[in-house]
């Protein structure tokens, strides 16, 4: 049982306030069995019946023979026990942390500052940001007013990136902040952000496709010669792919894709390996969508991702374009045989329910969690596992 001290007991009025500000005639029990010793209990009187006379709170007396007793108090005004406790207001708090990100914010912001601020007055993280890290949501704005300007338009990723934010990387590391601040209160906010950006300009530009299998370009079987290799986008028109192909796998990470196409996928191959290079890009998603069109009803589709809030994402992604698609080397008990332990991870589950990444979604944000990165399993024949 937690002992308590009389601010203790008060700070908890404040902290259920602060997370609830409409919970105000919410009745709390005193309990003595609760305090350190009879002391704080005696402080606790005292301060109760301050705080009744200044109408922070209102006494709740018990029935019968403790009819004189006080067994709850109700608060009325918080006002008196921030005083009392020497306590900055969380909702002043949070007032201050917006100064800078109100400064030069634009009308179409305020739904989205305006959530931001409320998080934080609950004493809650908007988006995984605490308030005292508030300065790392502003190059997001300056990224976001951009786009809204149309800025994007005709540059490619990066270059939009750095020049407007400066940091070339930001739109790929921080793009579900980024979707959330741009498309506050509306659905699928990520969706749009990438219909924005691929509908109008600021594309990231079409790097190579790296790919495993039995494979010909033109009439040159490279396949056959090479583990894997990398073809510029606009060249994947010429691939010809061998129709006895008995899978299709993607690999997030560099490492796990060359040990599979290296180690697994030898001669003769019999399957089409590619490697996302972590979120897959839209030329890729393009080339992945053609390829679920081609085999999509011959032959199984994998997907082998670190088990994080990362990995599932993109194996999200490509399910969004193969419904179909199924986990490899992707599971809970890989993860607590081999992960490591982590704080557990905020996700959407309902963007995962009813899929096969339900499970893992479900167990990344249970206390406990472990999170595992694909490197530490060895490749395997999906169909062997």
């Amino acid at each position: 049982m937690t002992v308590l001290k009389c601010a203790d007991w008060l700070a908890s009025i404040i902290d259920n306030y602060e997370a609830r500000p409409d919970s105000n005639g919410r009745a709390k029990r005193i309990d003595k069995r609760d305090f350190e010793d009879s002391n704080e209990v005696e402080k606790l009187k005292y301060a109760i019946a301050q705080l009744i006379s200044e109408g922070a709170l209102k006494a709740n007396y018990g029935r019968h023979a403790r009819r004189a007793e006080i067994e709850s108090v109700s608060l009325q005004d918080a006002g008196p026990i921030y005083r009392m406790l020497g306590r900055t207001p969380s909702a002043e708090l949070a007032r201050e942390s917006m100064v800078a990100l109100r400064r030069e914010a634009e009308g179409w912001e305020s739904n989205v500052l305006n959530e931001i601020e409320s998080a934080w007055a609950r004493n809650k993280r908007w988006q995984g940001i605490d308030r005292s890290d508030a300065a790392q949501i502003e190059p997001i704005q300056l990224l976001a007013r951009a786009l809204k300007a149309g800025k994007h338009v005709g540059q490619d990723m990066r270059s939009f990136s750095a020049k407007e934010a400066g940091d070339s990387k930001l739109m790929e590391t921080r793009r579900k902040l980024l979707a959330a601040y741009l498309f506050a209160d509306e659905n699928e906010p990520l969706e749009k952000l990438e219909r924005l950006i691929n509908d109008e300009g600021a594309r990231k530009i079409a790097l190579p496709i790296t790919l495993s299998g039995p494979i010909s370009l033109g009439s040159m079987p490279i396949g056959s010669e090479l583990d894997y290799f990398s073809i510029p986008f606009h060249q994947m028109d010429d691939l010809t792919i061998d129709e006895g192909i008995e899978y299709v796998l993607t690999i997030e990470n560099m490492t796990s894709f060359h040990r599979h196409a290296s180690e697994i996928n030898l001669m003769p191959r019999k399957g089409l390996v590619l490697f996302t290079s972590g979120q897959p890009s839209t030329a890729f998603k393009t080339y992945y969508g053609r390829l679920v069109e081609q085999f999509g009803c011959k032959v199984p589709f994998f997907h082998w991702s670190d088990v994080d809030g990362g990995g599932l994402e993109i194996a999200n992604s490509l399910r969004s374009l193969n419904p179909s698609l199924r986990l490899h080397l992707m599971d809970v008990d890989l993860a607590e045989d081999h992960g490591v332990s982590s704080e557990p991870i905020s996700l959407t589950n309902a963007n995962y329910a009813g899929t096969v990444l339900e499970p893992l979604a479900r167990f990344l944000s249970l206390p406990g969690a472990k999170i595992l990165e694909q490197e530490k399993i060895d490749p395997a024949h999906p169909s062997f596992h």
